[in-house]
């Protein structure tokens, strides 16, 4: 018995010596992915114009830093649901240990966004053709909620995962540790230079999944 209780005194100092165990939840457990198709007609628009593609409108505008000398911007997004009130009772590491109020155990430590997709095409023919990203457009950004998550850089070579940090993590982190739900403005962005003009019809997909990192809360929180 003695050794028993000193065995387990050893272990709770080496968990805390070398922290709490991180859980990560992702697709595997119901985070939904970011993603989204759309298949943008080019042949007659104007820029400035609003361009309408499926279930998605698309903004365009001359880009901003040269008054549209160079190229346009399109942008296009919507919203998504991550968390809705059910899941946190299906999602064993946010149900488990509930507490008075509703807080689970669990905290969100971090919350990390890998990119597994993000492709171009030319679709104005009869099968597609892939458009290089690092010639086809001159700026390409992935925003959540307004702010800037990943960039051209981080389409060139997939998959690559970025972390989310500032007032984004502090906003969803604080929602995600009430247990609320949890909904992301999902916004794409590209400048396509004038020249080469674009294709007739061009096709973005993209496909990001987040994943959501939680823990117990820290024995010695930092100031």
């Amino acid at each position: 018995m003695t050794k028993r209780i000193l065995a387990a005194a050893v272990f709770s100092v080496f968990t805390v010596a070398c922290g709490p165990l991180e859980i990560t939840i992702d697709d595997k457990q119901g985070i939904p992915p970011l993603k989204g198709e759309i298949d943008i007609p080019l042949n007659s628009f104007t820029c400035g114009q609003d361009i309408s593609a499926g279930k998605f409108t698309v903004k365009t505008r001359a880009h901003p830093s040269d008054a549209g000398a160079t190229g346009c911007e399109f942008s296009f997004g919507e919203q998504v649901e991550l968390l809705k009130a059910e899941d946190y009772a299906k999602i064993q590491a946010l149900a488990s240990g509930a507490s008075a109020g509703g807080a689970s155990t669990n905290l969100v430590k971090r919350i990390e966004l890998r990119i597994n997709e993000f492709k171009l095409e030319n679709t104005a023919g009869a099968a597609p053709v892939a458009m290089p990203i690092d010639t086809s457009v001159t700026s390409a950004d992935l925003k959540l909620n307004g702010e800037l998550l990943a960039g051209k850089s981080n389409f060139a070579q997939l998959p690559s995962k970025v972390s989310i940090s500032g007032n984004l993590l502090n906003g969803l982190k604080a929602s995600i540790d009430k247990r609320e739900p949890v909904s992301v403005g999902v916004l794409v962005v590209m400048v396509v230079p004038n020249q080469p003009p674009p294709p007739a019809k061009m096709k973005i997909t993209y496909n990001a999944q987040p994943a959501i990192v939680v823990g117990p809360p820290d024995l010695f929180p930092k100031p």
